[in-house]
């Protein structure tokens, strides 16, 4: 039972401050943001967010620094929403996995769209039918 519980925890963060920056951050920003990951410390004084932001560098920057700012109202909401012994103190990170991820898709597409290289020769002596000599 006890190894369920940090993964709980974890996940009613995720989705409490996932609901706190769509409404206090996103909406005001062009750039997409969504919380993606919440890991907490197992005596629950600390929370490490992780957040992606969807846009450019400045845009990044400006999005972590509201985050910097809004952090003690959101430990205050959390504190009212989610009944847990203590309220950690959220450290916030930029989470740049679905950016890489969608430079491996890119990167995946280029080479479905490049025509394939001949395959280079084997090097095995033909027979007249074509077989390459194997016994099998």
């Amino acid at each position: 039972m006890k190894t369920d519980r940090m993964p709980r925890i974890n996940e009613l963060l995720l989705h409490e401050l996932g609901q706190l920056v769509e409404r206090e951050i996103a909406s005001a920003q062009s750039a997409l943001v969504t919380v993606t990951r919440v890991s907490t410390s197992p005596d629950l004084q600390q929370a490490e967010v992780y957040v992606s932001v969807m846009g450019s560098e400045e845009q990044k920057q400006h999005v972590l620094n509201l985050l910097l700012a809004y952090r003690r109202e959101f430990q205050s909401v959390i504190a009212r929403h989610v009944k847990i012994k203590y309220t950690p103190k959220l450290h916030f990170h930029l989470d740049s996995t679905i950016e890489k991820g969608g430079n491996v898709l890119a990167l995946i597409e280029q080479l479905h769209l490049t025509p394939p290289a001949p395959a280079p020769a084997s090097g095995m002596d033909q027979d007249d039918d074509g077989d390459t000599g194997a016994k099998g």
